[in-house]
């Protein structure tokens, strides 16, 4: 942790600003030596990798800052990668909205019967624990039951 500095400090990733009301004020921590130089949308990397740089440095802002502070730095943010060669649609995908999480509807399982025959207690333990866990990956809406 940084000495206090005209009421601000660093600690880990945020930059704390102490308010004359006794309170604390969030913002990301940029180093001085910052430029504001991200990974270059036209360079030859993949996609994905420009896609997560958004989605982590848009999420790292809205859990990191308060809410007074939010709105500079998402304005802050958007500015550089637009600087970067980042299309505003990608920029719009992440800003500003709450980060949505994929509602999933769930279904009540139904159960798949597998009918093996005895050879020992050890081996349908084996064989019962192999083919329920391979069968919820493939079908997580199904219910392995197992008859001997």
């Amino acid at each position: 942790m940084e000495h206090e500095d005209d009421e601000k400090f660093h600690l880990l990733n945020a930059k704390l600003e102490r308010k004359y009301d006794v309170t604390l004020e969030r913002s990301v921590c940029r180093k001085d030596t910052w430029s504001g130089l991200y990974l270059n949308f036209n360079s030859f990397c993949p996609v994905r990798y420009k896609r997560t740089l958004v989605r982590t440095h848009f999420s790292r802002a809205k859990r990191i800052c308060s809410p007074n502070k939010l709105d500079n730095e998402l304005m802050l943010l958007e500015k550089y990668l637009k600087e970067n060669g980042y299309p505003q649609s990608s920029i719009n995908k992440y800003d500003k909205n709450e980060l949505k999480k994929l509602h999933t509807v769930t279904a009540s399982k139904k159960p798949i019967f597998i009918k093996l025959d005895y050879d020992g207690d050890d081996i349908i333990r084996m064989v019962n624990k192999r083919s329920s866990a391979a069968l919820s990956r493939t079908y997580p809406a199904a219910l392995s039951v197992t008859l001997f």
